[in-house]
């Protein structure tokens, strides 16, 4: 054997025993400048792989362009081409995202020296394999039922705020880690989601709560970022600055925290309900959810959404108790996979319970269905818009929808009204003012519903309306206060 050969071998030999020493050989295709570069290894990204090298769960929290995807593709890499038997299983957004992770063990697997190129079996667009050590590196999209049977040495899910189905990997990978693999999640925030997989999982790691190391690297984690720089970022987003903060947080608490600036809500009281929800106390059906039984001294009223069957809509329904001047939810039913006459057979059942409170759906086709059928099954208290009671149905116009809307947010505000169902708080934080095109201020949700938002807010309309009167051993009536909006009159 050479002495060449000899030096080779034992540099190999090196790496095996401390793979960090394969991060001197990685270099990466810089875009910018159009050329081949050594990778710098900035102080958090080797503070990150010792966290690797440390834990066998990590999830990091971070600001964007921090490195974080080389170095794990370095890490991934560096353990396929020393350790016998590695499987690296890595699940991103899509299947663009998954290649281009993939990209990135692949480039820099060509400029290593010669010696650490161990022959390579399958190099496709979703693996490649080292067959002399039997490891390979396999990099998918977020599906159903993601890498479904595979345990791996170590699993990666990249941009896991984005993953199209996170709860799913999140279920696929624990198989990983329960036979002694290691599971890294890493990613930006997504300030549509203020209570994602991903960010209870890292609040529940900085709590202690469960057993995932949690790091946060910050937007000047970057030796080569300063306030200036941060403040000059700043402005490229003016007028979005929810999306700044979603970029680059210098702070936990600013990559945590709730869009603010263009909420329509007020997303502080929101955030304290969302940390102290509780589980209902009975569910049924999959789809009700009861918080607080039937008080005779309460008065109550419900609103609901009807689905108008389009993008995968939900029915939803939310009962309100109120005594003195605080509301609290009682009950919800939120669906998206019954059929309109479920709905109401679910109502009329959940109404029974609570002495058939007020019930008020908007005046169009979907919500005028809904109502005849629960008047056909016997709901006793349906609202009328109008005093004759031949006007069924909560009309709803734009400065109706707005006014019920600004009369939610001021209760909301004031403290007067209590929330513990989280899907609600969610689409709650979503919501926001949005300037069209014309100018025009818009009300509506930057997620995909708000279903529970616009029964809230007609159940909000209902229970202002309502109070408790009569001696509740001998029975309950609902009066009506004196309004405007032709409330029925019980």
């Amino acid at each position: 054997m050479s002495v060449a050969v000899k030096d080779d071998v034992a540099k190999y030999l090196t790496c095996v025993g401390n793979p960090r020493e394969i991060l001197q050989y990685c270099k990466i295709n810089d875009a910018t400048r159009n050329q081949i570069i050594d990778f710098e290894f900035w102080p958090h990204l080797t503070k990150l792989w010792s966290a690797f090298e440390s834990y066998q769960k990590v999830i990091a929290l971070k600001a964007r362009q921090e490195g974080i995807s080389y170095i794990v593709a370095f890490y991934i890499l560096a353990k396929a081409l020393t350790v016998r038997g590695f499987n690296a299983l890595v699940v991103s957004a899509g299947e663009q995202e998954a290649g281009r992770f993939l990209e990135k063990c692949k480039f820099a697997y060509t400029q290593f020296p010669l010696w650490l190129r161990l022959p390579v079996g399958k190099w496709s667009e979703s693996e490649m394999t080292f067959p002399t050590l039997g490891s390979r590196i396999g990099a998918y999209p977020s599906t159903e039922a993601p890498t479904l049977g595979e345990t791996a040495s170590l699993r990666f899910d990249d941009e896991w705020e984005y993953h199209r189905y996170p709860e799913a990997d999140y279920a696929a990978g624990e198989p990983t880690t329960s036979a002694g693999g290691k599971h890294i999640g890493a990613s930006t925030v997504d300030k549509s989601k203020p209570d994602s997989l991903f960010k209870t999982l890292y609040r529940q790691a900085r709590n202690g709560e469960n057993d995932y190391h949690p790091v946060f690297i910050g937007a000047l984690e970057r030796p080569d970022r300063n306030m200036e720089w941060y403040e000059k970022e700043k402005l490229a987003y003016i007028g979005r600055m929810w999306q700044f903060d979603q970029n680059y947080p210098l702070t936990e608490e600013q990559a945590l925290s709730p869009v603010s600036g263009k909420a329509f809500f007020d997303t502080t009281r929101l955030q304290a309900m969302l940390e102290t929800a509780t589980p209902p106390m009975e569910e049924r059906y999959g789809c009700t959810y009861m918080y607080s039984k039937f008080q005779p001294t309460w008065a109550y009223a419900c609103g609901a959404d009807v689905s108008q069957g389009v993008e995968r809509d939900y029915q939803a329904l939310t009962l309100l108790g109120k005594k003195g001047n605080t509301v609290e939810d009682v009950a919800y039913i939120h669906a998206n996979d019954i059929a309109s006459k479920t709905y109401a057979l679910y109502s009329n059942e959940l109404g029974k319970e609570y002495n058939f409170p007020i019930l008020a759906a908007e005046a169009n086709s979907m919500g005028l269905g809904y109502l005849q059928e629960l008047s056909e099954q016997g709901y006793s208290k349906l609202f009328f818009r109008d005093d004759k009671k031949e006007k069924l149905g909560w009309w709803t116009t734009k400065e109706r929808r707005e006014m019920a809307l600004i009369d939610l947010a001021n209760a909301i505000a004031d403290g007067l009204l209590i929330i513990r169902f989280k899907p609600l708080i969610a689409q709650l934080i979503e919501f926001q003012r949005i300037e069209g095109r014309s100018g025009e201020i818009e009300y509506k949700s930057v997620g995909k519903h708000d279903d529970l938002v616009m029964s809230l807010a007609i159940a909000y309309q209902m229970i202002k309306n309502v109070k408790p009167k009569g001696n509740p051993i001998k029975g309950y009536t609902l009066v009506q206060e004196t309004t405007t909006m032709g409330m029925y009159n019980s």
